[in-house]
C-alpha cells in the first residue's frame, strides 16, 4: 500500500497550485489519501479536431474501481477543469446516473474542497470498437445539496460538519449572487473566467480600482467598513435587490470572489456544462 504525502510535501505545493489545474486536483487528492483510492481501468477522451478546434470543449472519462471493487464513471469537461463529474458504472443498456460533482479549487491561500450531490435521468453510454458515445436525457443531472467537503484557509483547516456548514452556507451566497447575475441586463456572453472577471469584479467591487470607485459615487456615499475596505452602502443599494446587499457590505462577496473565483463562475455557467455534455462527441480510448 503507498503512504500518503507527508504535510510539508503537500504545503510546498499548494503556492502553485492557481495557475495549473491539474497540479490542483492532484494535491488536492494528495491531502486526503485519496488519489490512492481508484484504480484506472480505462480512458476515453474527445478530440479537438472533432471539435472544431475547441479544445475548452473537450471531454475525458474515465472507467474506475474504487478499494470496494465498485466501478464508476469519471467525466472530467476540460472547460471546468476544477470538477469532476462521479456516475454509476452503466447497466447492460448503457444507463447510468450521475451522482456527484466532485470539486476542488485551490489558491495561495487554501482550498475548498466538496462533493455536491446529484439528481436526474443521467443518460446512455454506448462503445463501437474503441470509440464510446454519450447521450444525456432531458434536465439529466441537477445539483441537490453539498454532502461532504473539507476547507483549508492559511494555518486553518475544516472538516466534518464544520466544514458542511461553510460551505453549504457559501453554495446558497453563490447560487443567489449568479442568480441575479443572470438577470442582470445586458450581460454579455463569456468565452471563459478572464472574460467573466473583466465583466463582472469592477460592478461587484467598484471599490477595488480607480475607475470603479469613481463609478461607485454615482448614488452618493454612505460609508460601512468590513475585511478592511470602506465600501458604498449607497452603492450597493442601487445595485443589489434588498436581499443580497448584506453580501457586499459585510465582505462576504469580496471573501468569495477571492477565494472562490472558479467556483462563481462554475455555477453562472451550469447551463454551459450540461451543453458541453449534451454533445455527443466520439470518444477516443487512450
Amino acid at each position: 500500500m503507498m503512504k500518503k504525502a507527508p504535510p510539508f510535501m503537500v504545503c510546498a505545493v499548494l503556492p502553485l497550485l492557481a495557475s495549473c489545474a491539474g497540479l490542483v486536483e492532484k494535491t488536492g487528492r494528495l491531502l486526503d489519501g485519496s488519489a490512492f483510492a481508484e484504480k484506472t481501468l480505462s480512458v476515453y477522451r474527445s478530440l479537438p479536431s472533432v471539435q472544431g478546434g475547441s479544445p475548452s470543449r473537450g471531454i475525458e472519462l474515465r472507467r474506475v474501481r474504487s478499494r470496494t471493487q465498485e466501478e464508476f464513471l469519471i467525466i472530467k469537461p476540460e472547460a471546468f477543469p476544477t470538477i469532476r463529474l462521479r456516475c454509476s458504472a452503466p447497466a447492460p443498456d448503457g444507463g447510468f446516473s450521475f451522482l456527484a460533482c466532485e470539486y476542488l479549487e485551490a489558491s495561495s491561500a487554501g482550498w475548498n474542497e466538496f462533493s455536491l450531490e446529484l439528481a436526474g435521468p443521467g443518460g446512455k453510454l454506448w462503445e463501437q470498437g474503441n470509440v464510446v458515445f454519450i447521450r444525456l436525457g432531458e434536465g439529466a443531472f441537477e445539483p441537490v445539496q453539498i454532502t461532504a467537503g473539507k476547507i483549508r484557509y492559511g494555518s486553518r483547516r475544516q472538516s466534518g460538519n464544520e466544514a458542511l456548514t461553510s460551505l453549504r452556507n457559501r453554495y446558497e451566497r453563490i447560487a443567489a449572487l449568479t442568480k441575479w447575475m443572470h438577470a442582470y441586463p445586458d450581460a454579455p456572453a463569456f468565452s471563459g473566467r478572464k472574460d467573466f472577471k473583466a465583466f463582472w469584479e469592477p460592478l461587484l467591487l467598484p471599490e477595488l480600482s480607480r475607475a470603479g470607485r469613481k463609478n461607485s459615487l454615482r448614488n452618493g456615499t454612505e460609508w460601512v467598513r468590513s475585511e478592511g475596505i470602506k465600501w458604498n452602502a449607497r452603492y450597493t443599494e442601487a445595485l443589489f435587490p434588498e436581499e443580497l446587499r448584506t453580501l457586499r457590505d459585510s465582505g462576504a462577496l469580496l471573501r468569495d470572489w477571492e477565494e472562490t473565483p472558479f467556483w462563481i463562475y462554475f455555477i453562472y455557467s451550469w447551463d454551459d456544462l450540461e451543453r458541453i455534455l449534451s454533445s455527443e462527441l466520439p470518444l477516443f480510448k487512450d
